[in-house]
């Protein structure tokens, strides 16, 4: 139940750092993605809901806060919650428990923030804008990977203190009742 206020407080925590303070740290183009990294977290140890929910929340902030198209990075989280929570099998429909997380949750940062690079090129590439590609991979998809892979080896660890990974349990309304 205080999953959620939890989650609404990194995403807003993680917005602000990601706009205020981390153009300050990097020399290069593109920039990390906090939220990316606390969306993959969330499919990951809370399902698709949680992750989805946040990803959104997520996107809209960023948009209005860096005056975009309101909804174009709430798209690529989404489809980030979505397809990490579904290849990584914790995106079932009415599952109830969900299976025990990954032990590895930096390979899904990683094609997390590679699917949201992605998408919020190719959302701005069905809205008429045009750019280098070279340009795009070198200066903007490339550092940002980089950059949001090094600071997932800070974030995960606390992360996955505030949002600990349920673990699956027996189902107990198939016991013999006494």
């Amino acid at each position: 139940m205080l999953d959620y206020p939890k989650a609404l407080v990194c995403v807003f925590l993680l917005m602000v750092l990601q706009i205020s303070v981390t153009p300050q740290l990097y020399p290069f183009g593109g920039g990390p993605d906090l939220i990316a990294i606390l969306v993959v977290a969330l499919a990951l140890w809370r399902g698709l809901e949680m992750a989805a929910v946040t990803g959104f929340l997520g996107g809209l902030l960023l948009d209005a806060v860096l005056y975009r198209h309101l909804g174009m990075t709430s798209l690529a989280y989404l489809a980030c919650a979505w397809l990490v929570a579904t290849f990584s099998g914790r995106g079932e429909a009415g599952a109830g428990m969900l299976e025990p997380a990954p032990p590895r949750p930096l390979p899904w940062v990683i094609a997390g923030a590679l699917l949201v690079q992605v998408g919020l090129v190719a959302v701005q590439l069905l809205l008429g804008e045009s750019y280098d590609a070279g340009f795009l991979v070198w200066h903007q998809i490339v550092p940002s990977l980089l950059q949001t892979t090094l600071l997932a080896l800070i974030l995960l660890p606390l992360l996955r203190r505030l949002f600990r990974p349920t673990r699956a349990r027996p189902d107990v309304s198939a016991a013999p009742a006494h």
